[in-house]
């Protein structure tokens, strides 16, 4: 027999980052969490012309990171490893 668990995993748009409270009940439901980012500077810029606020999305990955949620990030791309530790965005 064959001992496999679900791991629950919760994956976001661009703009759930953005709303009141972000991941605050996520990082508590789902094992991982999945993340857009920008992957450069050219899209953080279109990021910021779209009104998605990635100052927001960096200053809430550090409050992740230090509050012990670290191990629940997760690239997109298995190998891949972003300088935040989230996938590249979509």
């Amino acid at each position: 027999m064959c001992d496999v668990s679900r791991q629950r995993w919760g994956t976001f748009s661009v703009r759930d980052h953005v709303g009141p409270q972000p991941f605050a009940a996520d990082v508590l439901m789902y094992e991982r969490l999945i993340l857009p980012y920008p992957a450069d500077a050219e899209e953080r810029s279109n990021w910021a012309k779209s009104g998605w606020e990635p100052d927001r999305l960096d200053a809430i990955l550090d409050l992740l990171r230090t509050g012990g949620a670290e191990d629940k990030m997760q690239s997109r791309f298995p190998g891949i490893t972003t300088p935040k530790l989230f996938s590249k965005s979509v």
